[in-house]
């Protein structure tokens, strides 16, 4: 992607190979001599066939004035295939997340993508992005999202002025960091007709406490903690803007709950708590067993169904789901249907099923002491 990064690999000589891209050529290795002057020299072609027969947008680098304080703003502008500049297209700023990253002179498939379905598509560095020194690296700090609105608005001004964009056509989207300053684009103006954030912080004070790298937020994005800092969090909030919004946005997150923000610790007999990844198979089934049921004192009914849950459990497991479902039916009744003899054994009625004829299923009484005289027997 147009995003910074690759690897490098020294030789005894002192010649480096290096993965190279440019907005034409995906990644290649490239080799250059240990000696002043040498020229770089790509060894290979992996993307020759793919690339064969297709034609790529053309990429022309931008500068402008951010209309905040006047500073010079780098971004990229691609141009669909076959372009005309007495056209008018639609236009799509797409941007980046981070938001301590940058965007580049690099190969990009996703914009690429976009371009080949008839897009213009802007993508900038504003302030905060990575490789222009500390000092403008810095000018996010506790001040995400702020004025990088400022940054990425003038961008778009910058390539309407052009005259081959579309005024009524214009979409912003972007993932993570790009996410988050794409609510904040349509909070701050209803310019865009569409929007589609990817994954974005909506709530910060959930994010500073919960999330996986909550450390990195309440030490180094935030001056600390909420209730500490009740300002500068609702001023940075989503939240705070999103009665401006009129735009028409879709917002696409993940469903995963360990990685929303939610961390599950459980505790098996005889081994201390840990994450619920690092259990096993009939641990995080139990897990998730005893955490619906957690759910469901919450509200308890006076009957539960419960359809084949101890299936995913091994002998062990189960004996602990049985303890559990026979605590829990001193306040309600549990109708189960099950496979498992170790879960039969704690049910105080007993039905079976039985296909005496082929394709006719028949209800019998099963008398608990006969069982269990048999299976002694």
């Amino acid at each position: 992607s147009a995003y910074s990064g690759g690897s490098f690999s020294v030789s005894r000589d002192g010649g480096v190979a290096f993965t190279l891209s440019t907005p034409s050529v995906p990644s290649e290795v490239a080799l250059v001599g240990s000696t002043n002057g040498a020229l770089t020299k790509t060894l290979t072609a992996l993307s020759a066939g793919l690339l064969a027969g297709r034609t790529l947008g053309q990429v022309e680098e931008i500068w402008y004035n951010s209309s905040k304080d006047g500073r010079k703003i780098q971004g990229w502008i691609l141009k669909p295939p076959g372009f005309e500049p007495s056209k008018k297209y639609p236009l799509i700023l797409e941007i980046h997340g981070g938001p301590f990253a940058n965007y580049g002179d690099r190969f990009d498939e996703e914009k690429q993508i976009m371009a080949a379905s008839g897009f213009v598509v802007l993508y900038t560095n504003p302030r905060g992005s990575t490789s222009y020194g500390e000092e403008f690296g810095n000018l996010i700090h506790h001040a995400y999202p702020g004025d990088d609105f400022y940054d990425l608005d003038s961008g778009v001004d910058a390539v309407i002025a052009k005259g081959y964009v579309d005024e009524k056509n214009l979409f912003v989207t972007g993932g993570s960091g790009g996410g988050v300053l794409t609510a904040w684009m349509i909070g701050h103006t209803n310019r865009f007709r569409a929007a589609l954030a990817f994954y974005p912080v909506i709530n910060w004070e959930s994010f500073a406490l919960t999330a996986d790298m909550a450390p990195t937020a309440v030490n180094d994005w935030f001056p600390g903690f909420p209730w500490d800092n009740r300002e500068n969090y609702d001023k940075r909030s989503l939240l705070s803007v999103v009665k401006n919004v009129r735009t028409p946005t879709l917002v696409m997150t993940g469903e995963e709950i360990l990685d929303s923000g939610v961390q599950v610790i459980a505790q098996p007999p005889g081994k201390k708590n840990q994450s619920i990844a690092l259990l096993s198979g009939g641990e995080k089934a139990l897990t998730a067993i005893a955490l619906v049921f957690a759910i469901f004192n919450l509200n308890p009914a006076p009957f539960c169904l419960l359809d084949e849950v101890d299936a995913p459990l091994d002998d062990a497991n189960t004996e602990r789901y049985a303890k559990l479902v026979t605590t829990m039916s001193k306040e309600t009744q549990f109708l189960f249907i099950s496979h498992n003899k170790i879960a039969m054994e704690m049910a105080e009625q007993l039905i079976g099923v039985t296909m005496q004829e082929q394709g006719v299923s028949r209800i019998v009484a099963v008398d608990m002491e006969a069982a269990k005289t048999l299976m002694e027997a």
